[in-house]
């Protein structure tokens, strides 16, 4: 879908993370708050809404994946 990004990951464990978008300064625009994960595969999806559901412009964010396991910092490019 448009302006639609997801987000492949693989946990080796069951565990409880917590994702959040920022933009390129480090300020966060959406936080999906810690939730449980079952271990394998799994695909997260982020609208390209900040928090109070506004669209966000097209251009270059960040997603941060925090978990038991570690920190996870992927670069992401919002088309409309």
């Amino acid at each position: 879908a448009r302006g639609v990004v997801h987000f492949e990951l693989d946990l080796p464990a069951p565990s409880v993370g917590q994702l959040v978008v920022l933009d390129i300064s480090g300020r966060v625009l959406r936080d999906f708050g810690r939730k449980a994960m079952p271990a394998g595969s799994q695909q997260l999806s982020w609208d390209g809404r900040d928090a109070t559901g506004r669209p966000l412009a097209a251009g270059r964010y960040y997603a941060r994946l925090e978990s038991i396991t570690g920190r996870v910092v992927q670069s992401l490019t919002l088309l409309h």
